[in-house]
């Protein structure tokens, strides 16, 4: 089996995390200032990374989220959020491959929460009026996956008993993340 190192660049903290089959092994934070820019932050994370990965022979990947906009398929900081201004011009991927010679993935943070949440699925809900019926709609499929009774007329409707419940329940339709998810 594989172990994989997880580097999340937060503003104010770097969280690594070395991964395998699945399960958290071991976790490393480091105080950031993205101020100062990532060419500043990458000799302390190499450093903690180095801790985390000390006695591991088989390291297979390692995956950064970025907190500003990334380009997936060029695995670079596209623009930023006045955190880490510099990334754009750092190639995260040569540092990875001439440090731990392993595949690199870079990808936004918000995206790489998604993915690292597991296998149920995730609710993004927009708080702007114009996308309200989406809203809704997203609500209430999270309630019914999370097993939430619906309410109506100020009580629990009687559709809300176990016997009554089945997928046609509720139609409302899946609403893929892309759509209402955006940078």
């Amino acid at each position: 089996m594989s172990s994989y190192l997880g580097i999340d660049l937060g503003g104010t903290i770097v969280k690594l995390g070395l991964v395998r089959g699945g399960k958290v092994l071991a976790t490393e934070r480091v105080a950031a200032d993205s101020q100062a820019g990532l060419g500043r932050m990458l000799g302390p994370v190499g450093e903690a990374a180095d801790r985390l990965l000390a006695g591991v022979n088989d390291l297979a990947g390692v995956a950064l989220a970025f907190p500003g906009i990334v380009d997936f398929p060029a695995r670079r900081a596209a623009s930023t959020n006045a955190k880490y201004n510099d990334a754009p011009d750092i190639d995260v991927e040569g540092w990875v491959r001439d440090r731990y010679q392993v595949p690199f993935v870079m990808d936004n943070d918000a995206r790489m929460a998604l993915i690292g949440e597991g296998a149920a699925p995730e609710y993004v809900i927009p708080t702007e009026n114009r996308y309200r019926d989406r809203a809704l709609a997203l609500w209430q499929q999270a309630g019914k996956d999370l097993g939430v009774p619906m309410m109506a007329d100020g009580g629990v409707s009687s559709l809300n008993n176990a016997a009554a419940l089945d997928e046609n329940t509720f139609d409302v339709p899946r609403i893929p993340l892309k759509d209402v998810y955006s940078e």
